[in-house]
Formats: structure tokens, C-alpha cells, sequence
């Protein structure tokens, strides 16, 4: 079993390698899949693997479990229960989100504008399966759905470019209607070290 400080200790290493990971990409290129590899290692790591997450609410819950200040990362522990959803969203900053426990479906979409920018069209392009051992990057363009599809809750690593008190406001669609509204970020919680058995 891991104890608070191990596992501390595995994420700050961890954090520390994508940190120099990004401090050596050239100019334009963001090393997502490199990024999301050492998230991978960390996620099926003996000390991680042993962790028990928090319980599922009736909605998803984002546990911080680092928020360096340079760079300005939030890696966050997402847990949520089986049938939550989250509408097509774009977060305005790129994000690698690497499966630990259960399984979700993301969906992803292209949004065409309609006239004089109002209500437009959604296009759905691909789904992917969130799943341990599996990761998926996202740029801060791109627009997904999230649905845990899987018979019990799950429990994800996400890594966005900011934490989340510094996101942008999220763009929502409809895609009834293909409306877009803003919306703000998740306020995330601390991962309670009585929580890590």
C-alpha cells in the first residue's frame, strides 16, 4: 500500500519529467504524446496502483494532486459515477487524460459557425475509450462529450496547462440546438492523505 509520502513523491517526479519534457520542445510543438506516456507510467506505477480513490459523489469531483507554479500546471484526479455526463465542451487549454480506474467514452466533435457566428452545426468525428492503461491528448481546440459508460465509477488522471482556477471559461454546446454558452471551470478539492491507503 502507499503511504502520502510515496505517493507525493511519484507525482512530484513525474511532474518533474513532463516540466523537462516541455522546457526541451521546440518552438510550436507541444510533446503531448511524450507527456502522456510518463502519465501512463505514473498511472500503472506500483506506488499510484495502490492507491484507493475517493468515493463517487452523485457528479463528478476533480481531486488536486499538483499545482506547481512553474510551470502553472494542475494535475488532477477526476472521479466520477457510472452514468455521469458532461455535455460537448471545449476547455481553451490543452489536456492529457490518462484512465486509472473504471471506463468513459469521449466523443469529439467539429463545430461549423453558422451565420454572423450564431447557433451553428456539431459534427461528431470519433469516440475514444478512456480506459487504464490508455491515455488520449487534447488540444485546446478541440471539443469532446464525456460519458462514463461503464458499469461502476472511474477514476482518471487529467493534466491541463493550467490549473484550474486560471482556465479560461469553458465553451458548451448544444448540440440540439447548436448553441454555445460559456461556463466556468470545476472548483476542484484536496485529496484528503486519509484517503490513500
Amino acid at each position: 500500500m502507499s503511504s502520502p509520502t510515496r505517493l507525493s513523491e511519484a507525482i512530484d517526479s513525474a511532474m518533474a519529467d513532463i516540466a523537462s519534457i516541455e522546457a526541451h520542445a521546440s518552438a510550436g510543438s507541444l510533446r503531448l504524446g511524450e507527456i502522456e506516456a510518463r502519465l501512463i507510467a505514473l498511472a500503472r506505477s506500483a506506488t499510484f496502483a495502490s492507491m484507493e480513490p475517493p468515493a463517487a459523489g452523485a457528479t463528478g469531483i476533480y481531486y488536486v494532486l499538483s499545482e506547481p507554479t512553474d510551470p502553472p500546471y494542475g494535475l488532477y484526479l477526476n472521479v466520477a459515477p457510472a452514468g455521469n455526463r458532461a455535455p460537448p465542451h471545449c476547455h481553451g487549454v490543452w489536456c492529457v487524460a490518462v484512465g486509472f480506474r473504471g471506463e468513459e467514452t469521449n466523443r469529439f466533435y467539429r463545430f461549423t459557425a453558422g451565420q454572423n457566428g450564431g447557433a451553428g452545426n456539431l459534427d461528431e468525428l470519433e469516440s475514444r475509450v478512456l480506459a487504464p492503461g490508455a491515455g488520449m491528448c487534447m488540444r485546446a481546440d478541440d471539443i469532446h462529450s464525456v460519458d462514463v459508460s461503464g458499469a461502476g465509477p472511474v477514476a482518471h488522471l487529467h493534466l491541463y496547462a493550467r490549473r484550474l482556477s486560471q482556465f479560461p471559461e469553458l465553451v458548451v454546446y448544444d448540440t440540439a440546438t447548436g448553441s454555445r454558452r460559456t461556463a466556468p471551470a470545476p472548483v476542484p478539492k484536496r485529496l484528503d492523505s486519509g484517503a490513500v491507503n
